[in-house]
């Protein structure tokens, strides 16, 4: 009786009641779609990430890696695959003045593998692959040109080409948000990143090292299976970290020790050479001042010598002013005594010439027999009478 009842019921009101059962049918489906859409998109992200090599652990340190903290990670039981990896923030700007905060990464890697969705790969060193993102539009996409810079140093300091063609478009596990995180640059948002030759980068240690860990790929990447299997396997990892850490700090220590050694070597060759030229040039300045010394000696001498002949010349100045004196007097006299008027000059002329014929009558006479000795005596006598005498006194 209540089957039948409830069949004549739906069928006086078949309208509504397919209305509710399809309403129903719907909400069902749609709850079944969106508690099954976790499961799928993480086991579509697992599958991809295990297919690109996407990294289990991601190490940065502030000191940097090398090589041998680089192997000494591989020599790991349960570490895979390996990727030390550098990477330089910069900005880009294109011919259109667009500015970008740009990461640099470099290309060649066996951790974070990526897939190249349009485009190719580079060949030459200034050829880069861009992330595929909301950016890749305009001049960053396949086929545009962009130059990098730092506004505080030389970009040419970190990075061989600072021209960059884009040849290709890529995708990759790891840059999977819309965000690409914070870069250096004054802790500012990236907008692009680019993947170039690893030759290009002129770092000699690495920023970062990627690896998988063995086995982990058959757990789901976001089941708590992972979680504990990770866990347990990099218990060991921490303490061998820490080690590391104090391997390669007391590395790069030492590298600074030597400089710092270094240094303070040239400090002190420095500081011979200089005090031995500071003890030159005081020798040379001891020696100047004996120089000095001995010149100012001698220029006392000198101006003793000086003073002495100074006052010997006003002393014979004094006395040629006395004999000129006199003599005036007595040329005055001589002048006074001439009857004729001539000037002394004129007398002093004439006696010159008498006393040289007097001189020479003198000499003849020496020679001359003693007729002739007459004759001259008388000639002598004339010049002297003429002169009062005077010639046979002189």
């Amino acid at each position: 009786m209540f089957h039948k009842d409830t069949f004549r019921l739906i069928k006086r009101t078949f309208n509504r009641f397919f209305s509710l059962v399809m309403i129903v049918l719907i909400g069902v489906a749609f709850m079944m779609g969106l508690l099954s859409t976790r499961g799928i998109m993480e086991d579509n992200v697992d599958r991809y990430s295990d297919e690109y090599d996407l990294q289990d652990v991601q190490l940065y340190s502030s000191y940097g890696f090398d090589d041998n903290d680089v192997e000494a990670i591989k020599a790991r039981d349960y570490v895979d695959k390996v990727f030390p990896s550098r990477f330089v923030d910069a900005y880009s700007a294109t011919s259109d003045g667009t500015v970008m905060v740009t990461r640099i990464e470099e290309m060649t890697r066996d951790v974070n593998r990526f897939e190249l969705v349009d485009g190719r790969l580079p060949i030459a060193d200034g050829e880069v692959l861009i992330l595929d993102s909301g950016m890749t539009k305009g001049t960053y996409k396949t086929g545009g040109h962009l130059t990098v810079y730092l506004d505080d140093s030389d970009i040419s300091d970190v990075l061989s080409n600072d021209y960059l063609t884009i040849v290709g478009v890529v995708k990759t596990p790891d840059h999977m948000a819309k965000t690409l995180g914070t870069g250096t640059l004054k802790n500012k948002d990236i907008d692009i990143v680019l993947y170039a030759a690893n030759r290009i980068f002129k770092a000699d240690y690495y920023t970062s090292v990627y690896f998988t860990v063995k086995d982990a790929a058959q757990y789901n990447t976001f089941s708590s299976e992972y979680d504990g299997f990770m866990e347990d396997t990099l218990e060991d990892f921490h303490s061998f970290a820490k080690k590391q850490q104090e391997v390669r700090k007391e590395s790069v220590l030492a590298e600074y020790r030597e400089e710092i050694e270094k240094g303070e070597k040239e400090l002190e060759e420095k500081k011979a050479e200089g005090q031995q030229q500071l003890d030159d040039a005081k020798k040379q300045l001891d020696d100047a001042n004996i120089q000095i010394i001995s010149a100012e000696s001698q220029i006392k001498t000198i101006e003793t010598a000086l003073g002495t002949l100074i006052s010997r010349q006003r002393s014979i100045t004094d006395q040629y002013n006395q004999k000129k004196a006199e003599y005036d007097d007595k040329a005055s006299d001589i002048e006074a005594a001439d009857t004729d008027g001539r000037s002394f000059t004129e007398i002093y002329a004439q006696v010159s010439t008498e006393y040289a014929t007097y001189t020479a009558l003198q000499t003849m006479l020496d020679n001359a027999d003693e007729a002739y000795a007459q004759t001259i005596r008388s000639a002598m006598a004339e010049l002297d009478a003429r002169h009062g005498g005077s010639i046979t006194n002189t």
